[in-house]
């Protein structure tokens, strides 16, 4: 399964209907690892930073050019701004003295607001940016012409197919960016990675106001929403330049991976492709916008924390919690930290506080902590190692599953490790025609039950073709399950 396990399925158990979670991880040995958040924004409640609204508008002035903005302002003048109606307001003017007039350029009448202050002037800035205006802005049939812009910007849906263009710039991103030996680049290794998925592209129809699936054709009522896999072009006079490998799911866009041309580095379109996948979210009718694992640890990964509001899910109660203050803050004292953690070091440092205040009732208090307590609150190391080695469950219900590598060596079945979001040996054979999934072999599709060797092995046999096809199905679940074309082989 290295095609789904090295590709795409990862995404798709984060993000797809059936999530995976990672489980409660043996903390032992988790010591010296980085834990893995799952993330998710809601995309239209995303709120653009500064930076990532400077990063935008610089790459459209660069786009238009200062000619076309010239000219095309002085061809296609835009009305003037409501609040222009109102220049002269006396100083600390009663609002109630003030008749607001109508603006000739619209029939509805603007608020009258005075003497705002510069914290309100930076919110009523935020609060003015428009996402999906803004990403489009610059692109080729938004703009007025004549005059001709600087450049043609352009950017399209297209299927996950390999073409040489796509592995060109490829190539030049994993040498110039990542660094890569120019010998490891091949273009296996880029069309098992990011192209040809086996989420199978189609699209079904919604009702813009639900966001559920409806029946019949396009109209006023229903909209198109794609599925499937697929790459987002961005062109600029022709050239590829960019390109994002996106999974459109049911109630999501999921970020698999994004790359450009070195000559581009400087115009950060890691925050470009954001805001415009965040903005696909959107205009799609996907809930949310998921952008992969969120790794504290790993300073270049911190970035996805920036884009707001941020949501993680808590490794204890399986809730999608904010990436707040406080929640980052626990994350640079503990590799590995839950929303119940987060709030007892947060309790921690304001006793700590409080003590070096000199409340002698407060350290007498915390002097009355008892050991239970501490471990209970705290990560008791040699608790966690016994509750490994005798396999049970800690009185607050954390796992002790083992982790990745040693699940691997042991040879065990995903179906036996109980990890939450999995399905079970008994949901998968009650719920998945596992006989019925449909498989990729040599260019031609079968069901797995025309394979010769599909009998003899069972759905917790991880060595078996039946296995193997079992853990995946209990991985993304019934209906992506019934949905996907497996393809075996490098």
């Amino acid at each position: 399964m290295e095609k789904i396990s090295g590709g795409h399925a990862v995404h798709i158990t984060q993000s797809g209907t059936a999530q995976l979670p990672r489980p409660h991880p043996n903390k032992q040995a988790h010591a010296d690892a980085s834990f893995l958040n799952p993330n998710r924004l809601p995309a239209a409640q995303l709120k653009a930073s500064k930076d990532q609204r400077q990063a935008v508008n610089r790459w459209n002035r660069y786009v238009i050019g200062e000619d076309y903005a010239k000219e095309a302002a002085r061809l296609h003048p835009k009305p003037k701004e409501c609040v222009t109606q109102i220049q002269a307001i006396p100083h600390k003017a009663p609002l109630s003295t003030i008749k607001p007039k109508r603006c000739r350029h619209h029939t509805r009448s603007f608020k009258v607001t005075a003497h705002a202050s510069d914290r309100d002037k930076r919110r009523e800035k935020n609060e003015g940016f428009n996402l999906l205006r803004t990403v489009h802005e610059s692109e080729r049939g938004r703009l007025r012409e004549p005059p001709p812009p600087a450049h043609h910007f352009e950017v399209s849906l297209e299927p996950d197919d390999f073409t040489e263009e796509k592995f060109t710039l490829y190539a030049n991103y994993q040498e110039h960016v990542h660094h890569d030996p120019p010998d490891k680049i091949v273009r296996s290794g880029f069309r098992r990675f990011l192209c040809d998925s086996p989420l199978r592209r189609r699209t079904r129809l919604l009702k813009p106001d639900s966001g559920a699936e409806a029946e019949g054709d396009p109209g006023e009522d229903r909209k198109e929403q794609k599925l499937g896999s697929y790459h987002q072009l961005y062109r600029l006079d022709g050239r590829l330049i960019a390109l994002g490998v996106l999974d459109l799911l049911p109630h999501c866009v999921s970020g698999v991976y994004f790359l450009y041309h070195s000559d581009f580095e400087k115009w950060s379109f890691g925050k470009l492709s954001a805001l415009r996948e965040a903005a696909l979210a959107v205009e799609g009718g996907y809930q949310w916008y998921y952008m992969g694992y969120y790794i504290h640890e790993c300073v270049k990964m911190r970035y996805k924390g920036d884009y707001k509001p941020q949501m993680v899910l808590d490794p204890e109660s399986y809730e999608w919690v904010s990436l707040d203050g406080e929640f980052r803050d626990a994350l640079d004292q503990r590799k590995y930290v839950s929303r119940d953690i987060a709030q007892s070091l947060v309790d921690q440092t304001r006793k700590r506080k409080r003590v070096e205040l000199g409340n002698e009732d407060a350290e007498r208090e915390m002097n009355r902590t008892t050991e239970e307590k501490a471990n209970r609150q705290d990560t008791n190391e040699l608790e966690d190692e016994q509750a490994v080695q005798e396999g049970t469950r800690a009185e607050n219900d954390l796992y002790t599953i083992p982790d990745s590598e040693t699940a691997a060596d042991t040879g065990l079945s995903l179906l036996e490790l109980g990890m939450p979001g999995v399905m079970t040996a008994e949901e998968v054979e009650s719920q998945i025609d596992l006989d019925r999934m449909k498989i990729k072999v040599r260019n031609r599709q079968v069901n797995t039950e025309d394979i010769i060797s599909w009998g003899q092995g069972s759905i917790e046999d991880a060595q078996s073709i039946k296995g193997v096809v079992a853990e995946f199905a209990a991985c993304v679940g019934p209906q992506l399950a019934g949905e996907v074309v497996l393809k075996f082989g490098r």
